[in-house]
C-alpha cells in the first residue's frame, strides 16, 4: 500500500544519507517513535565475529561499531581475517550516556 511504500523509501533515504547499506541481511537501521521519544536502533549480522571481536563506542555524536576476526594456522601463518567499522550519527537529542549494546 501507500504508507508501506513511503515508509520504505524514508528508511531507504536514511539508510543512504547515514552510509549505512540498504541490503537488509547485512544491517538494518530503524527509528521508532514512542508517544514521547525516539529510539534509533541499529541490527548488524555479527554472526561470523566473537562477542570479544567486537566493540561499540560512542564518539563525536556517533555510535562506533567495529569487529575484527583473524584465523592463523598453527604455524603461525594467517589464514582468514576480516574487519567491518560502521558509524551512525546519533539524533541530535539523543543521549550518548544511554546509548546500549546487546548481543
Amino acid at each position: 500500500d501507500l504508507a508501506t511504500e513511503i515508509h520504505r523509501k524514508i528508511m531507504n533515504f536514511l539508510l543512504e544519507s547515514l552510509g549505512a547499506s540498504t541490503n537488509k541481511s547485512e544491517e538494518m537501521i530503524s527509528l521508532l517513535n514512542a508517544p514521547n521519544s525516539m529510539k534509533m536502533e541499529v541490527v548488524l549480522d555479527t554472526s561470523e565475529y566473537q562477542p570479544e571481536e567486537l566493540e561499540v563506542h560512542v564518539e563525536d555524536g556517533m555510535i562506533c561499531v567495529q569487529g575484527k576476526h583473524v584465523e592463523k594456522m598453527e604455524t603461525g601463518k594467517l589464514m582468514v581475517s576480516r574487519e567491518f567499522t560502521r558509524k551512525y550519527t546519533l539524533p541530535h537529542n539523543a543521549r550518548p550516556e544511554e546509548v546500549q549494546s546487546s548481543l
